[in-house]
């Protein structure tokens, strides 16, 4: 039967067409939002690796044009650190303070038991109070010739490992390899500082929710120990002025720093992945990984993907890297 030109037309949507609509959208809202928070991860966290990169190639520009050398000091956060897990979210700019010089004198017929003239130990005891002369392992320069013909030029002293202890409780640097006059006096040296903040210079963290993951060494393949870190709270990579790297790092030969998300380090995902690395236990990192690289004998730093099977691979070949 033909409606009549009168009979007002359908309008609207039933209750079910409503229903399929809305639950069309529901599902397409929550695909984009699952896309979008896995890009904005992706880029937050290929932010974080770019800026630890950029940062270290930085410190080594400002290490060649000041000709001294410059560096930078990545900050333990105690708030996400757990036993031999340590965790960094901030870096500043560091320098190397110049070494400190002094006159002393060996023990009698000792080749190894050096003491700092009076004057000289309160200056140590001042440096130590501010966290500029480390209580343990450091170097010291000894003049070859004892007296006051010795001297501190290159071709005319040598540097020893020595451990230095609390001056305030012992006055006596003990070397680890034997000066070769036992009992020499008025001898003059020069002992290594630690590094001190850049003037000016700010610490800066990394993007929300982004870290540098340091665990066991086994992750990051850093040159120093966790103990040494988690006591100092910091560590340090220096370049020199022809911009390679200097100090404690420069015997490592390449340090991998891994840049992972807050959230896969507390749940231990990150930790778990590096003991046994497969592509099951990378694809259960949620958030991601990065490995920032740096070639401690050319000073090059590059940033790179995973290989799942093998971490450090394409920072080893160069490939998938981003100089």
């Amino acid at each position: 039967m033909n409606r009549s030109p009168h009979e007002p037309g359908r309008h609207g949507f039933t209750l079910v067409e409503l229903l399929i609509s809305i639950a069309i959208f529901v599902v397409l809202a929550g695909m984009a939002i699952g896309v979008a928070r896995v890009t904005f991860d992706a880029e937050r966290l290929r932010n974080g690796s770019q800026q630890v990169h950029s940062y270290l190639g930085g410190a080594r520009d400002r290490a060649v044009y000041a000709d001294a050398p410059r560096g930078v000091r990545f900050y333990v956060n105690p708030d996400l650190t757990e036993g031999t897990k340590l965790a960094v979210t901030s870096m500043v700019y560091v320098q190397q303070l110049e070494a400190e010089e002094g006159v002393g004198d060996f023990g009698a017929g000792s080749q190894t038991d050096f003491t700092p003239e009076a004057a000289f130990v309160t200056v140590l005891q001042g440096l130590q109070a501010r966290g500029l002369l480390t209580i343990g392992t450091v170097r010291i320069r000894l003049a070859n010739t004892a007296g006051s013909g010795g001297s501190l030029d290159s071709n005319n002293a040598t540097w020893y490992p020595a451990t230095v202890p609390d001056m305030t409780v012992s006055t006596t640097i003990t070397l680890l390899s034997e000066y070769p006059n036992a009992g020499a006096a008025d001898v003059r040296f020069a002992i290594e500082l630690a590094n001190d903040v850049l003037p000016g210079a700010e610490p800066v963290t990394l993007p929300r929710n982004i870290m540098v993951h340091l665990d066991n060494g086994t992750t990051s393949k850093l040159p120093y120990s966790q103990a040494a870190i988690s006591a100092a709270g910091y560590f340090d990579v220096l370049f020199s002025p022809r911009g390679t790297v200097t100090g404690g790092a420069a015997q490592q030969g390449i340090v991998h720093l891994v840049v992972c998300d807050v959230e896969d380090y507390t749940a231990g995902r990150v930790s778990t992945y590096f003991a046994s690395p497969s592509q099951a236990g990378f694809d259960g990192v949620e958030g991601g990984m990065r490995i920032v690289s740096v070639f401690t004998r050319t000073g090059q730093t590059v940033a790179n993907e995973l290989d799942p099977t093998q971490p450090f691979l394409y920072a080893l070949t160069g490939e998938v890297s981003e100089e």
